[in-house]
């Protein structure tokens, strides 16, 4: 797939209000406590511009895996490659801090994330009980070597 024309790049503080609102937007389960740590820079924060915020992702770093608990693209600007872009710049970062495997965790009723993860290289490694409180509750952990 072809890039997408939007830049990515490190996140900025005025970028939280817009990425607020994706995140309302898209994730079922947000944790506005967490996008704040990403925004203050405590996590690998990238952020994918077209005139503003359209998406973002970041990364928790531990050892050698980077845990990834948000990755959104604005409902508007989905299929463009924008998810693609984010994750392959927040893998490139992770690996320069020393990562060896990207981990996150999905629905497990969540078809079209979890086609997304698959075709982006991540394999399944775990499923989680009552991981989440919606749907069917059940998480899956999908991973993938850097």
């Amino acid at each position: 797939m072809a890039r997408p024309a939007v830049e990515i790049r490190d996140v900025r503080a005025a970028d939280e209000p817009a990425l607020r609102a994706i995140q309302r937007d898209v994730i079922d389960e947000p944790s506005p406590q967490l996008l704040g740590a990403a925004t203050e820079g405590l996590a690998i924060t990238r952020v994918a511009v077209d005139d503003q915020p359209v998406g973002y992702g970041f990364a928790l770093v531990g050892d050698d895996t980077a845990y990834v608990p948000e990755l959104a693209v604005a409902s508007a600007h989905r299929r463009r490659g924008i998810g693609t872009a984010l994750l392959d710049s927040i893998a490139e970062r992770a690996g320069e801090a020393g990562a060896t495997t990207l981990r996150l965790t999905v629905h497990a009723d969540d078809e079209r994330a979890k086609a997304f993860y698959r075709s982006c290289g991540f394999e399944e490694i775990a499923r989680h009980q009552q991981y989440f409180a919606t749907g069917s509750g059940v998480g899956i952990d999908l991973a993938k070597p850097l």
